[in-house]
């Protein structure tokens, strides 16, 4: 008599194979198990792969932030420098509400990099 092995007795001969077969919708398996888009075969490597759905642009600055927020900073400065070396007569005779553009301009471009991403 033989000892049982564990499985069901069938009437049907053994086809040697012990990947058991795959539902409908759930990846192919090779007989090693691997999955086919890991197959050796191109054909069936193409049909395994599955395409990424394309990545959402981070939400970001437009492409004038950084520029005009620079250009602010450095403006603010030379307005503030060119007061002073021309003793108040340039850029322009106001007084000293120069210094007041000129730090304003600064300050502008500093509370911009703040919101920049």
């Amino acid at each position: 008599m033989s000892e049982p092995t564990g499985r069901p007795a069938t009437d049907k001969p053994s086809t040697g194979s012990s990947v058991p077969a795959t539902p409908m919708g759930a990846t192919p398996r090779t007989a090693s198990g691997k999955q086919a888009s890991r197959s050796g075969d191109p054909a069936t490597r193409r049909a395994a792969q599955v395409r990424p759905e394309p990545r959402k642009q981070s939400v970001g600055n437009p492409t004038w932030w950084v520029p005009v927020m620079c250009g602010l900073m450095i403006a603010g400065v030379v307005w503030v420098s060119t007061f002073y070396i021309s003793e108040g007569a340039y850029p322009v005779t106001i007084g000293y509400w120069n210094l007041a553009i000129g730090m304003g301009m600064i300050m502008l471009g500093f509370l911009m990099t703040t919101r920049w991403k």
